[in-house]
């Protein structure tokens, strides 16, 4: 069975939606106009994400100092693959 969330329109009108919709719109089945669905990304995963792209950048930017833009690029390349397989896995 799928998960469902319950999002309330500004008409008045309350329905289900799945849960793959948590944190973006859903037209409204009485009134047809877009609703927030409730839910979506914690705040802290924003947080995280943003200190992990700094640590990346900084991190390739000390290994381009250090071993010159080779070193660097793949550097940057490692932490990016890394950093999108921690967002597609939440």
């Amino acid at each position: 069975m799928t998960e469902e969330v319950g999002v309330s329109c500004p008409c008045g009108s309350q329905f289900q939606v799945p849960a793959s919709f948590k944190g973006g719109l859903a037209n409204c089945p009485k009134c047809g106009r877009a609703a927030p669905v409730r839910g979506g990304p914690e705040p802290l995963f924003w947080i995280l994400l943003s200190a992990g792209v700094g640590l990346v950048l900084a991190v390739s930017a000390i290994a381009w100092l250090a071993g010159g833009a080779a070193a660097g690029g793949i550097v940057l390349g490692v932490g990016a693959v890394v950093l999108m397989a921690i967002v597609l896995a939440s």
